[in-house]
C-alpha cells in the first residue's frame, strides 16, 4: 500500500520540511512507494502568500540576503549545484556583486527564489516518489484507524485523504483572531481593514480624500504606509547631500495617523548588522541557572533580565570607551564590570550613565533626561542606525537581544520558565525586545521619517490609545485626552495567539478532534499560553496527554512552546529534520 505524507502550508517552513524529506530520499537513493501531498491555499508553492513573487518591490525583508539559503543543511549528492539567495541573484551576471549578501531584498525577490527552489525540489522528489500539489484550504485533521484523515477543499469540493504522516506549517494563518471580522456585524467591528495583505489590493477602496488611522508601529505598519504612498506612484528621492525627500502623486490619502500600544517605533538597522559573531559574556546558560534550585525553573525577572541588562550595558560601554585607552572594562564578573563603569564615570563625569531602561523611552542616550517628540526620536534612531553597532553605543546596546535569543530560547522552550515569568515575558517584554532588535531596513525607516517631515504621516506618541466607531469614520483618543478623527482604520499588526479563541478553524478543529490541546504552564498561578502543546520533536500532545505520533507542528504554530520562530531560519527550532528521518524509517519498514 502506498505511503502518504502531507505537508500543510507550503510557505518557507513547508518548503524546508520538503527539502529535509527529499534529502532523506536522496540519501536512500532508490524510488519508494510514496506519495507526497503538498497543500497551499494561496497556490504559491514554496513562497506562500507572504512571499508572493507578484507583490510590489517596495515591500522589503528585514532579513539580510546572506542568511537565506534553502540548501544550507544539504547532505545529499545534489548539494553543490544549488544556490543560496545571493548566488541565485548573481547567476548569469558578468560582475557578481560582493556586497549583495549585505542587503535586504524585496519579499517578491525572496519569493522568486523560494519558488525556484521548490521547483528544483519537486523535480528531485519525483525521481523517488509521486508529488501532488493541492491548491486549497485544509478544513480538518482528525485521527483515523488507518492514519490521519485530512479533509480539504479543492475547486469548491470537499475531499478526503488518509495520510501516514502530516507536517503542519500554517504560519500566521494559525492565528486568525480579528482577521475574520468580515463575519462580525458592522457596528461591532474593531477596524475597517483587520489584515493588510495582500497589498495593494486591500487598500483599493481608500481614496485620496480620506484620512487613515493605522494601528501598530511594527514592520507591517511600514508596509501599509509605503503601499499608500510609494504604492500609489509617490516617489522617494535623495538629493546630492543624501537627504531624502518625497514627491507626492496626489493619489495618497490626505493624512495618515499612526498609533500603537507602546507609542514607540521599531529601531531600524542596516543589512550588515549581525554579520560579525558575538558571544555573550554575562548572558549564558550557566549564569541563568546559577541561583536556580536543582530541578527548578528560572524566573525571567530575577534570573534572566538582570543578565540581559548587564550584557547590554557591556556592549554599550565597550563602544563608548573604545577610543579611550585610559578606560579598561573588566568583564570577569558583574561585580568587576560595575566597578569599572563607576571608574569610567569618575574619569568622565560629563558622560551620562547608561541604563537598560533608556532603550524603551524616546530619549537619546547622551541626553537621557530629555524626552524627544516622535520626529526627533525617529531622526535620532535612524542616525544611530547609519553609524552602526560598531560605532554607535546605542545600536550596540539595542541589538544585544538578538545575540542572546538563542540561549534564551533554550531556556524558554517547553515550559522552561516559571509560569508567572513566562506570562510576564510574553505580555510585557517580548514585543519590547523585538522592537529594538528586529527592526526594519534602514532605507524604509528613512522613508517613514521623510513622510513625517512632509506632514503626510503623524504619530500619536501616547500609549494605549482607544478607538471608537462613529457614524462615518473613527475616533482615536489618546491618554492625554487628544482626539483624532479618521475615515478609515487599518490594523497593521500581525495576528498573534493571545487566547485559544484566536486559533484558526483548522487548529480549533484539531482541538475538537482530540489531536491538540492548549499548553498550560503550571505554577502557583498557571499560565494559559494559547499555544498548542508539543513534545520536543514538535508533535502535538492530545487531550489525553499522549503524543500524536503522526502529526508534527513546525514554525509560528509552536510560538509559546518555543521562541523566535524566524520564518526563514533553517536552524532555529528545526523540527523538520527529525520529522523527515522518522518518515523515512516508517517508509522503509513497510
Amino acid at each position: 500500500m502506498c505511503h502518504k505524507i502531507a505537508i500543510i502550508g507550503m510557505g518557507p517552513k513547508g518548503l524546508y520540511a520538503l527539502e529535509r524529506l527529499v534529502n532523506e530520499l536522496e540519501i536512500y537513493g532508490a524510488p519508494v512507494d510514496l506519495e507526497i501531498l503538498l497543500f497551499e491555499s494561496s497556490g504559491n508553492f514554496g513562497s506562500g502568500k507572504i512571499y508572493d513573487p507578484g507583490q510590489p518591490a517596495y515591500l522589503l525583508m528585514n532579513y539580510p540576503n546572506r542568511n537565506i539559503d534553502i540548501w544550507r543543511l544539504r547532505s545529499s549528492k545534489s548539494e553543490n549545484d544549488k544556490p543560496s539567495l545571493t548566488r541565485f541573484l548573481t547567476t548569469g551576471k558578468i560582475n557578481d556583486d560582493e556586497g549583495l549578501g549585505d542587503r535586504f531584498s524585496s519579499r517578491a525577490t525572496v519569493g522568486r527564489y523560494l519558488s525556484s527552489s521548490f521547483n528544483e525540489l519537486r523535480k528531485i522528489a519525483e525521481n523517488y516518489a509521486s508529488v501532488s500539489m493541492i491548491k486549497g484550504p485544509v478544513n480538518e485533521i482528525e485521527p483515523s484507524d488507518d492514519g490521519v484523515l485530512i479533509i480539504y477543499r479543492q475547486h469548491d469540493v470537499l475531499k478526503e485523504v488518509i495520510c501516514d504522516q502530516v507536517m503542519v506549517t500554517t504560519g500566521h494563518d494559525s492565528w486568525k483572531g480579528d482577521l475574520q471580522e468580515y463575519q462580525v456585524s458592522f457596528t461591532d467591528r474593531k477596524c475597517d481593514i483587520p489584515f493588510i495583505y495582500p497589498l495593494p489590493k486591500k487598500f483599493r477602496d481608500i481614496t485620496s480624500y480620506e484620512t487613515v488611522g493605522i494601528k501598530g508601529l511594527g514592520l507591517t505598519f511600514i508596509d501599509a504606509v509605503l503601499a499608500l504612498t510609494e504604492g500609489r506612484d509617490g516617489i522617494f528621492r535623495k538629493n546630492r547631500t543624501g537627504t531624502m525627500f518625497y514627491e507626492p502623486s496626489s493619489l495618497e490619502p490626505k493624512k495618515l495617523t499612526v498609533f500603537s500600544r507602546s507609542g514607540m517605533p521599531m529601531v531600524p538597522r542596516a543589512a550588515s548588522e549581525g554579520k560579525e559573531t558575538y558571544t555573550p559574556t554575562f548572558f549564558t546558560y550557566d549564569n541563568i541557572f546559577q541561583y536556580v534550585v536543582i530541578g527548578g525553573r528560572p524566573d525571567f525577572q530575577s534570573d534572566i533580565l538582570p543578565l540581559l541588562e548587564k550584557e547590554t550595558e557591556l556592549r554599550y560601554y565597550r563602544i563608548l570607551s573604545g577610543n579611550d585607552p585610559s578606560i579598561s572594562l573588566d568583564g570577569r564578573s558583574i561585580m568587576h564590570f560595575d566597578t569599572s563603569i563607576d571608574r569610567f564615570h569618575q574619569l568622565r563625569p560629563d558622560i551620562p550613565r547608561f541604563k537598560f531602561e533608556q532603550l524603551f523611552r524616546p530619549v537619546a542616550t547622551d541626553r537621557p533626561e530629555i524626552d524627544l517628540d516622535a520626529l526627533a526620536y525617529y531622526s535620532y534612531v535612524i542616525g544611530e542606525a547609519k553609524k552602526g553597532s560598531e560605532s554607535s553605543p546605542f545600536m550596540a546596546a539595542a541589538l544585544t537581544w538578538g545575540y542572546c535569543s538563542e540561549v534564551f530560547n533554550s531556556v524558554y522552550s517547553f515550559g522552561g520558565l516559571t509560569a508567572e515569568s513566562q506570562r510576564l515575558f510574553d505580555t510585557e517584554y517580548r514585543s519590547k525586545l523585538n522592537r529594538i532588535s528586529y527592526g526594519p531596513p534602514l532605507v524604509n525607516a528613512e522613508k517613514v521619517l521623510t513622510l513625517m517631515e512632509h506632514g503626510i504621516l503623524d504619530t500619536i506618541p501616547d500609549q494605549n490609545c482607544r478607538t471608537h466607531r462613529l457614524a462615518d469614520g473613527w475616533s482615536i483618543e489618546s491618554e492625554s485626552g487628544s482626539k483624532f478623527i479618521v475615515d478609515t482604520l487599518i490594523d497593521a499588526r500581525i495576528p498573534v495567539n493571545t487566547t485559544i479563541a484566536d486559533w484558526s478553524p483548522l487548529i480549533k478543529a484539531m482541538q475538537n478532534n482530540g489531536i491538540a490541546r492548549e499548553f498550560i504552564n503550571s505554577g502557583i498561578d498557571s499560565y494559559r499560553t494559547a499555544c498548542p502543546e508539543i513534545d520536543r520533536c514538535g508533535r502535538p500532545v492530545d487531550i489525553k496527554g499522549t503524543v500524536s505520533g503522526q502529526v508534527t507542528f513546525y514554525g509560528t504554530l509552536t510560538e509559546g512552546m518555543t521562541y523566535d520562530n524566524d520564518t526563514l531560519s533553517r536552524v532555529r527550532n528545526n523540527f523538520a529534520s527529525d520529522w523527515s528521518v522518522r518518515c523515512m524509517e516508517e517508509i522503509l519498514k513497510k
